[in-house]
């Protein structure tokens, strides 16, 4: 009867909806990769004032993902945790980046992490873990 098609239609698609949640929660577990630019241009003084020299400058993960940050400016730069006040922490450190290459970094503990450029100072930003 159509009663009996509507019922077993409706059951499909709870059951459609289920799946497709435990797949999002799945999803949510698998590590994931956080793409962050050097912002062209920031090899000179600037980007600063509009917190644009690594984009997004703050970013925020979960335990286990990678930053993979990748220099699409013309400038050599570096991605160095700690800051131009402290200067390097030792946590990571991409050395000299030239332009065009990417450096990668998988985060596994919590925390708060500063970095910022040897080359160029003013270019700072952080990694919350979450």
């Amino acid at each position: 009867s159509d009663l009996d098609a509507a019922a077993e239609k409706a059951e499909a698609a709870a059951a459609e909806k289920a799946a497709a949640k435990a797949e999002a929660a799945a999803a949510a577990a698998v590590p994931q990769t956080h793409i962050v630019e050097t912002a062209m241009g920031s090899g000179a003084p600037g980007c600063e004032t509009s917190n644009a020299c690594y984009l997004p400058q703050d970013i925020t993960i979960s335990t286990g993902d990678t930053v993979l940050w990748d220099n699409v400016d013309t400038a050599a730069h570096t991605v160095t945790g700690g800051s131009p006040a402290d200067g390097p922490s030792g946590v990571f450190d991409s050395s000299l980046l030239m332009a065009g290459l990417d450096y990668s970094f998988t985060f596994n503990d919590a925390g708060n992490y500063d970095y910022f450029c040897m080359v160029h100072p003013w270019m700072v930003g952080s990694v919350t873990v979450n």
